[in-house]
């Protein structure tokens, strides 16, 4: 903790650096139903499944082109889910995100045996309209209100906004058909929603046309549990259709056929030899014999914990908007040991937020514009509650702070109670609010600008502390 003064004149207060780092957990990856853009496709989906717009999981409201945002390819992309035993098949968004000025999506109670892109349409017949769920508000002339009747507009552009979450079959078929029209004017997030069937079936694997026979079904409710440093279990529900399995791993990113492959019987796997704080893939399918196999299914992804931890402390993250209405579409995002989450706030003059950091390790901020910038402002804190990096208004985007995190073997005093008083030609007194675990203190002082190590030293049991010796009318720092 770095305090300035002058002898006779002023002083100031200067937080010193610190190094930290965070703990990460295991996370796992589930099936992925993705459509192809302007495509019109029916594809078997079970219990697990996660079904997505053109763009896949993921997506940034803020930036235009983010990955997992849909593609603004002014097409129409009509999806059909079928179980593959005929049960009913239930959507249950957990986001959305559209442009709502442009673009829509319907929701239909039923199949699509023609593979028409607008099946159902009211214009073909009026009857049709019954079987339509959710359409979200659209422009004249793109298909949406002149298909699906101006009365069905909901007018929906986030999860809030939706009249629900959940739209499950009731027709004989047990399909749902999603037809989704994409403008040429923004990209969103889209959405992600899980699905369910009624029978509970598993799903058989990523893309399957309905018109596929499946006859060796993929194991489902894959995880990753018990990771340590070196090691990571591969648990799973069996399949249906035999008890024999293989499993593919390697680092994350590799191409399946490149990875350390191994036979497995039963419903669990230990991988062992893995590197600590590592990220891996893995793959796994169901062999039935006889050259049967069931679709790959994964990549289901996992981090090695540290064979010997490092320290760890909690930063803090402040942010501010001077007018009081949030962060209006700006973001930050904050990376830590090559994990990244993503803050903001809507409403109101600040929100804070806490996380854990990993000593010795990187903390990447990467600031993105919205509106306004003339009122946002942020702030980090270090684990003494010092700032150590602020920016705004106007903040500048990109990855704006890259450094190594310090957690603190001993907490430093606050920087804010540290004080200059007494100050005379030669003499002043240094004082500070003291802290319960310290049993003394290390004071170092010099001339404003020195390197650390490089000062006067003195040790005392605690505050305040009076330095002496001092020359008349000199800028001094002092560390405490």
């Amino acid at each position: 903790m770095k305090e300035m003064f002058t002898t006779l004149c002023h002083f100031s207060v200067r937080p010193m650096a610190r190094l930290f780092l965070l703990l990460l957990l295991p996370v796992w990856s589930v099936a992925q139903i993705v459509p192809t853009t302007g495509a019109v496709e029916c594809f078997q989906a079970g219990s697990g499944a996660i079904f997505t717009d053109i763009g896949g999981l993921g997506g940034n409201p803020t930036v235009e082109g983010a990955p997992g945002n849909y593609p603004n390819c002014d097409c129409v992309t009509t999806t059909t889910l079928c179980s593959p035993d005929g049960s009913a098949v239930t959507a249950n968004f957990t986001s959305f995100g559209v442009f709502a000025s442009f673009d829509w999506l319907v929701i239909l109670d039923g199949d699509n045996p023609d593979n028409e892109v607008y099946p159902y349409s009211i214009l073909d017949d009026p009857a049709n309209l019954t079987v339509q769920l959710f359409n979200n508000t659209d422009g004249a002339g793109d298909g949406g209100a002149e298909n699906y009747g101006v009365g069905a507009e909901i007018g929906a552009g986030t999860l809030a906004e939706l009249p629900t979450t959940t739209y499950s079959a009731s027709n004989p078929t047990g399909c749902l058909t999603f037809v989704f029209r994409a403008s040429a004017v923004v990209d969103d997030p889209g959405w992600e929603a899980l699905i369910s069937t009624g029978s509970g079936i598993a799903h058989p694997g990523d893309g399957i046309p309905c018109d596929q026979d499946i006859s060796c079904f993929p194991p489902s409710n894959v995880q990753i549990v018990g990771v340590t440093g070196s090691t990571g279990e591969v648990t799973w529900t069996a399949s249906p259709d035999t008890d024999n399995y293989i499993i593919e791993y390697g680092p994350s990113g590799f191409s399946p056929g490149t990875g350390t492959t191994v036979m497995v019987t039963g419903t669990s796997f230990t991988i062992e030899g893995l590197d600590e704080n590592t990220m891996y893939d893995v793959y796994i399918q169901a062999d039935c014999g006889g050259g049967d196999l069931s679709a790959l299914i994964g990549p289901y992804e996992f981090m090695t914990g540290f064979i010997n931890p490092p320290t760890v402390c909690t930063y803090t993250l402040l942010l501010e908007d001077s007018f009081g209405d949030g962060w209006n579409g700006a973001s930050l995002d904050v990376t830590i040991n090559g994990i990244t989450t993503n803050y903001t706030f809507f409403t109101g003059n600040q929100a804070s937020f806490s996380f854990d950091v990993l000593d010795g390790l990187p903390l990447v901020l990467e600031y993105f514009s919205g509106v306004f910038e003339n009122e946002v402002t942020y702030t980090l804190f270090n684990s003494d509650g010092n700032p150590i990096f602020s920016d705004g208004p106007f903040p500048q985007t990109g990855v704006v702070y890259d450094e190594l995190a310090v957690c603190p073997d001993c907490l430093a005093p606050s920087a804010s109670s540290i004080t200059a008083t007494f100050i005379g030609v030669d003499s002043a007194v240094i004082d500070w609010d003291p802290l319960p675990s310290a049993e003394q203190y290390q004071l170092e002082w010099a001339p404003a600008g020195f390197p650390l190590g490089f000062g006067l030293t003195s040790i005392v049991d605690g505050p305040p502390a009076s330095l002496s010796g001092l020359n008349p009318c000199v800028n001094y720092d002092v560390y405490v």
